[in-house]
């Protein structure tokens, strides 16, 4: 019969395999020094002067510069060699040798991007013995701080905020000045889309949406959104011309009567005081008007849909002469 383990030994048994985990996994992260040498510091860096990295490090992979730098602060390493291994994708894409020539040394290494800014770079700074003393990584999906600000304010409506918030960052992120320019032509450009149509700003939509419909260079995601947002925009115009158009009818039949043995409107003024009784008529803005025989006809121009309308007024038979 087995013997029962007594809790002492049970005990035991415990802390010996969480040691093992712990050991495990200090393994498989990033140590910083490894026989007696010291990684004091350990970065990417967009640049390197005096030995000195300059700014902060990049927080994904640039797209408006040609490389990035990684740079070293050595303690302990005097004589020995550092290898710098760069990967693209997790393929090997090249190797540098940095030697260390004191007990404090400064050392980086730089590697040009070319056409490859989409997807990860990692680098690995390893002893000549094979030691790796840390692993680092840059990914084209890390999303920029002030980006992930800047779509917050969208949800929250506050389309001014996120634009003035973006173009305030411009100078502080150079690296990353086309992704900043993207989302104003792309993400904020949408979203003043929705909030014109919601707002029944049609015609100002449609001025935002065409150029971005002839745009080749837009995003999958973004070019999905744009037939949707069309269908939607011409329901909303063909709905709102229709009643205009209506409302305008019953306008021109009410004239009709109202005006039989009374006077037209004398000049320009008249005629847009008396659109006044027609409901939207701030909306309505007087492109020209005419006499013909006893009619007044006037183009009358939506300002929400851009469409323009004919407004026809019957006169009645002893008309008081007009003047522009």
């Amino acid at each position: 019969m087995p013997k029962t383990p007594t809790p002492r030994l049970t005990a035991l048994r415990f802390i010996a395999c969480l040691f093992c985990l712990l050991t495990i996994r200090s393994e498989a992260t990033d140590i910083n020094s490894c026989h007696g040498i010291i990684l004091s510091q350990a970065r990417f860096a967009m640049a390197v002067a005096d030995r000195t990295p300059i700014g902060a490090a990049p927080i994904s992979i640039p797209t408006d510069h040609d490389a990035v730098f990684f740079f070293n602060d050595v303690l302990h390493g005097n004589g020995q060699v550092l290898l710098h291994r760069w990967y693209y994708q997790d393929e090997l894409v090249s190797e540098v040798t940095l030697p260390i020539g004191a007990d404090r040394w400064r050392t980086w290494s730089r590697k040009g991007l070319g056409k490859r800014r989409s997807g990860n770079w990692r680098i690995e700074v390893a002893t000549a013995d094979g030691c790796i003393l840390t692993r680092q990584a840059l990914s084209s999906n890390t999303a920029l701080p002030v980006l992930t600000q800047a779509r917050e304010l969208l949800e929250q409506n506050d389309l001014i905020g996120a634009r003035l918030l973006v173009k305030e960052k411009l100078p502080e992120y150079v690296a990353y000045r086309s992704r900043l320019e993207g989302f104003l032509n792309e993400d904020l450009a949408i979203a003043q889309i929705k909030q014109s149509i919601d707002e029944d700003q049609l015609y100002i939509a449609d001025a935002r949406l065409t150029p971005l419909e002839s745009n080749n260079r837009l995003s999958n995601d973004l070019k999905s959104q744009l037939p949707t947002l069309r269908h939607t925009l011409e329901a909303q115009r063909n709905k709102m011309n229709t009643r205009t158009a209506l409302k305008i009818s019953a306008f021109e039949l009410v004239q009709r009567r109202t005006l039989a043995g009374g006077t037209c409107p004398a000049n320009e003024a008249a005629l847009t005081e008396k659109l006044s009784i027609l409901p939207d008529s701030e909306t309505l803005l007087v492109s020209g008007w005419s006499i013909t025989d006893r009619n007044i006809e006037a183009h009358l121009i939506d300002q929400r849909t851009g469409f323009i309308h004919r407004l026809v007024i019957e006169c009645p038979a002893k008309m008081i002469s007009l003047s522009r």
